[in-house]
């Protein structure tokens, strides 16, 4: 019987929520818990030799209101994020 091994195949939507813990990500600076997961989640992926889309790119998302659409908070980007001290021009 075929295990469905070698079966080409498309998560279409994976990702994280970023308000992990109450949010407390957010208050502390501290993301280190979303990389985690963040790689968790993509080496599994990997793992299973699976294609996936990684949800998602929201610009207006906040810390405060997420990704603006039902109360959720996947997108990899935050406005709150920006550092204009930075010299990485994802953070500035």
């Amino acid at each position: 019987m075929d295990d469905g091994r070698g079966v080409p195949t498309l998560i279409g939507e994976t990702g994280i929520p970023f308000d992990l813990d109450g949010k407390k990500g957010f208050r502390t600076n501290d993301l280190s818990t979303h990389v985690t997961a963040l790689d968790n989640v993509m080496q599994a992926m990997d793992y299973a030799l699976v294609s996936f889309t990684l949800w998602n790119y929201t610009p207006q998302n906040t810390n405060e209101r997420g990704d603006l659409w039902n109360d959720e908070d996947l997108s990899l980007y935050s406005t709150d994020q920006k550092d204009p001290n930075s010299d990485d021009p994802i953070y500035n």
